[in-house]
């Protein structure tokens, strides 16, 4: 059996560690204030960094400022105080009433001279969970263009929630209503 020594570990050893620290602490805070002291004399330009070197300019408005306010009494009227409101916008508000008559419609996301763009729209629709449909309309002057609808929407509210989604991914949706064969 082997015998084991159970007496306590000396503590010089732990001393030594603190005072390692203590000597690294102190040799960087020393070589922290000799790299500011020199970056301060570098800066200067005759060798010196002055702090209270103002320009003479500074020097007699910051005097100027402090005669006029001596100047004011706790008892003298102060001017009033005006405000500037820049004027409302007329037509600004936003029209809720509900639409009388209401017939049930599309939502035209948008109008495009190609497919590809017409169908990115399209795809950008479904991830929202929105079902559209491409419709090709050829105008008088024999142009093609390519319309994202939504729909056939049967309520109001299923216009204005479909719509508030669709302005919310920057898709701005025109009302078409449905015209009856």
């Amino acid at each position: 059996m082997a015998l084991r020594d159970y007496k306590k570990a000396s503590t010089l050893t732990s001393k030594k560690e603190s005072r390692g620290k203590l000597s690294f602490f102190i040799i960087g805070l020393l070589v922290g204030v000799m790299v500011t002291y020199g970056c301060l004399i570098s800066l200067s330009e005759n060798g010196r960094f002055d702090i209270f070197n103002w320009p003479q300019s500074l020097i007699s408005t910051a005097d100027s400022l402090g005669k006029k306010i001596k100047g004011i009494s706790k008892n003298s009227s102060l001017p009033p105080m005006e405000f500037d409101f820049q004027p409302l916008k007329s037509g600004s508000e936003i029209d809720v009433r509900p639409i009388e008559g209401f017939q049930q419609g599309y939502l035209q996301a948008g109008s495009f001279r190609t497919i590809e763009d017409a169908d990115g729209t399209k795809a950008k629709l479904a991830i929202l969970g929105i079902k559209s449909e491409i419709s090709r309309v050829v105008t008088a002057e024999k142009n093609v263009w390519f319309r994202v609808l939504v729909g056939p929407l049967l309520s109001e509210r299923a216009i204005r929630e479909t719509r508030i989604e669709m302005i919310e991914q920057g898709i701005i949706p025109i009302f078409l209503k449905q015209v009856a064969d």
